[in-house]
């Protein structure tokens, strides 16, 4: 008896031991994955797997002879539109890298291009928000004069337009964002003294950017160079809320773009002291900080933010003639996954189309450069 069951003890720690080599080698299998997994897409894959940071070159798109200050996709084409200093925004069809069409401004002094696939509006150091018609068919230069719309009282930075309606959004060195109306204008049916529907007073100083969030067609965010990004409701003057950053250079730090990630939640910031951020709406914070360890202290200044498709990564655009790509999912991270650095000065915004298989860049050497993701 005692014989068997010393032998019966002898199986079962035979098997224990077996089912823990087991158990060791699925977690060394789980740690191999998770460990790759983790590792940032090249920036061409949501999923891909790098080793190492890596420049990816893209392709060169020349056209412009001044700065360019803002790159937009349209929403549904594999288009964009480029707005520069050179007095033109330029249509481009990347799948046959060539332009498509171009407006002639009146006022060489823009800030930005926003589109869709019926209207354009444009904004710039005159003050004035400029509505042409958005061309289609074969390339051709944009004729006629556009829909204009005063009542800022600054330069117009940035704008958004509000999907399935007839509206649009501006925001404004006046420390003011504006509410428009197409329809109203062409009826006449706005006051001289004010030409916006609807005005959102809040922040302290010059805004610089809106975003509207995905998924909706009422809340946004703006920010400004007060060192603050604030939530709005399309029809409420006032914030519905505030996040403030706290910099380590500057009592109230420019944030020169705050975009929102896929999920409506996080916020992608780009300051100009304190390089990148990724703030929660939630808990009104910073959740996440980018800073090179090789950034040089003229390098910090950041100005434009996108993210891939799924939000994991985001690319900053920024003054050291690069743009960086971080993944969001690692904590304080002291080097991007990628670099863009095919530009020769600042990059000033940066895109990524609605389907994450491609980005933009743009920058002060008039160049816009193009990366199949």
């Amino acid at each position: 008896m005692g014989d068997e069951l010393t032998e019966k003890k002898e199986q079962l720690m035979k098997s224990i031991a077996e089912v823990n080599e087991q158990i060791t080698a699925l977690k060394a299998t789980i740690a191999e994955k998770v460990d790759n997994s983790a590792k940032a897409p090249s920036c061409f894959t949501d999923g891909a797997k790098i080793s190492k940071p890596v420049k990816k070159k893209g392709k060169q798109m020349l056209g412009h002879f001044q700065k360019i200050c803002s790159v937009a996709w349209f929403p549904e084409s594999p288009c964009a539109a480029t707005a520069s200093q050179d007095g033109h925004v330029i249509y481009w069809d990347f799948p046959r890298q060539n332009k498509k069409a171009m407006i002639h401004l009146k006022s060489s002094w823009v800030m930005f291009a926003e589109v869709n696939e019926d209207k354009t509006f444009t904004g710039g150091l005159d003050n004035t928000v400029s509505l042409w018609k958005t061309p289609s068919g074969a390339a051709n230069e944009v004729q006629g004069a556009p829909v204009e719309f005063s009542g800022h009282a600054g330069y117009v930075q940035n704008g958004v337009f509000l999907p399935g309606t007839s509206k649009f959004i501006t925001v404004s060195g006046d420390t003011t964002g504006a509410l428009w109306d197409v329809n109203m204008k062409k009826k006449g049916g706005m006051s001289d003294e004010a030409h916006w529907e609807y005005q959102y007073k809040g922040h302290e100083k010059d805004v610089l950017s809106v975003c509207l969030k995905p998924g909706s067609s009422d809340e946004f965010i703006t920010s400004s160079t007060d060192g603050t990004i604030m939530l709005w409701s399309v029809g409420s003057g006032k914030p519905t809320g505030t996040m403030r950053i706290k910099s380590k250079r500057a009592e109230e730090p420019d944030v020169n773009r705050a975009k929102y990630q896929s999920n409506g939640f996080g916020v992608g910031v780009a300051t100009e002291h304190d390089n990148a951020m990724l703030l929660d709406t939630r808990t009104r914070g910073v959740v996440n900080t980018f800073e090179s360890t090789d950034d040089k202290k003229d390098a910090t200044a950041k100005y434009g933010v996108a993210f891939s498709s799924s939000g994991r990564l985001m690319f900053v655009a920024g003054a050291s003639q690069t743009t960086e790509v971080w993944d969001v999912t690692k904590p304080d991270q002291k080097t991007p996954v990628s670099r863009f650095q095919n530009h020769t000065n600042r990059v000033t915004d940066v895109a990524v189309n609605k389907e994450g298989s491609a980005c933009l860049t743009v920058g002060w050497d008039s160049v816009i450069n193009l990366y199949a993701l």
